[in-house]
């Protein structure tokens, strides 16, 4: 028979899995980012929240970016998984027109 399939979720079904919190984990978000003006990665919006899913974080995130209230600053910083993992550093659509 062989080993069963590992199933990944990826963000977007994490996103969709998070529905219900969604408008409330959004304002989250966007309240760190209000208090982080040089940016995050969705790694460091994961530990500051203290969610251990990082699927959640990143779908949400990504979804935010998609819908323009994050914008990619250009730079990438290295996660917790080391330095060979970089990820994009967001702000706020409205810090990059000050």
């Amino acid at each position: 028979m062989g080993r069963p399939r590992r199933v990944h979720i990826n963000s977007r079904e994490a996103f969709e899995a998070v529905q219900p919190a969604l408008p409330s984990l959004q304002r989250r978000i966007v309240t760190l980012y209000q208090q982080y003006p040089a940016g995050l990665t969705s790694d460091e919006v994961q530990v500051l929240l203290g969610y251990d899913k990082h699927q959640t974080v990143s779908g949400v995130t990504s979804n935010l970016k998609t819908n323009g209230v994050l914008v990619f600053t250009g730079q990438r910083r290295s996660t917790r998984s080391g330095e060979k993992y970089k990820a994009d550093v967001l702000v706020l659509f409205t810090e990059t027109i000050r």
